[in-house]
């Protein structure tokens, strides 16, 4: 799959002289971009379909402001935008191929200045790897969103107002961290590649588009993170138990929201569970 192409490496950006940083990017996002970035959390769903809508609703934004941005960052959203729908219409003619290497070759120039709106096209290739690829093995894209960003966020601060400046990249690294603790839980054979401030960039409209209650993401997180080993049994069984507690009895819940938090809430307690009876082997070799 081309998609796979994208490895860490090459996604691991040079810093230079030339690269922006937080001053070459408007200090003060519009009226407008702050109403588009609240449309997006309220009516762009968590899914393929929505990530492709919030690339096309930025793409729009930055032809229709006044923002100013490097002509390889406006072409690569562009070049994204197209070959994206051209996946989605399950093209594979010499068009779609072209579409998609002239979307890596952009991506690859934006890289190489460093500029935050290459995390636009990291975000929708790591997209694809996640809804075509194998599951799970999407981590090259997300070790390199996290190269970049580390070139212009080194706290919290500094993330709240990289996100301020460009409209929908709070919600493109949603989804990268979002990715991050499944596909850790998924390989159990890597670490976490983002912090903790980094995943307060996930809102209560987030965690209610993916149907995942808050408190079972945090148990998520902190299976993803710790050995077996090392894990308190007693609080990771309480923690456990109090998934199961709160499921939701009902015959038939109404909603999607409250079968996805059922299952949700049913995983993070089998997978608790499970690591309290993982042979040490499989996480760790002992000491000789």
């Amino acid at each position: 799959m081309g998609e796979k192409t994208t490895s860490a490496t090459k996604f691991s950006p040079r810093a230079s002289s030339s690269s922006p940083s937080l001053s070459s990017i408007p200090s003060e996002p519009s009226h407008q971009h702050r109403q588009i970035q609240t449309n997006l959390d309220s009516k762009i769903p968590i899914n393929l379909y929505g990530f492709i809508d919030l690339l096309s609703h930025f793409s729009q934004e930055i032809q229709s402001s006044k923002q100013e941005l490097p002509d390889e960052a406006i072409e690569l959203i562009s070049r994204t935008l197209s070959f994206a729908q051209s996946r989605l219409q399950g093209t594979d003619d010499k068009d779609s191929i072209q579409s998609h290497l002239t979307a890596l070759a952009n991506l690859s120039k934006v890289i190489e200045s460093a500029h935050p709106v290459a995390l636009f096209g990291i975000g929708t290739f790591a997209m694809f790897e996640v809804c075509c690829g194998p599951f799970g093995r999407w981590h090259r894209h997300l070790q390199g969103a996290r190269s970049l960003l580390d070139l212009h966020c080194q706290n919290q601060a500094d993330i709240d107002a990289l996100t301020q400046q460009i409209p929908g990249l709070a919600d493109v690294l949603a989804y990268l961290v979002w990715f991050d603790v499944t596909g850790t839980l998924v390989r159990e054979d890597a670490s976490l590649i983002f912090d903790d401030w980094h995943r307060k960039i996930l809102t209560p409209t987030f965690f209610e588009s993916v149907g995942c209650p808050p408190d079972t993401f945090d148990l998520f997180v902190d299976l993803a993170r710790s050995n077996p080993i090392e894990s308190n049994i007693v609080d990771l069984s309480t923690r456990a138990m109090d998934q199961i507690l709160s499921l939701d009895t009902t015959d038939n819940p109404t909603t999607d929201r409250a079968l996805a938090a059922t299952v949700y809430r049913s995983a993070s307690a089998l997978l608790s569970f499970a690591r309290l009876n993982t042979p040490p082997s499989k996480y760790h070799t002992p000491p000789s």
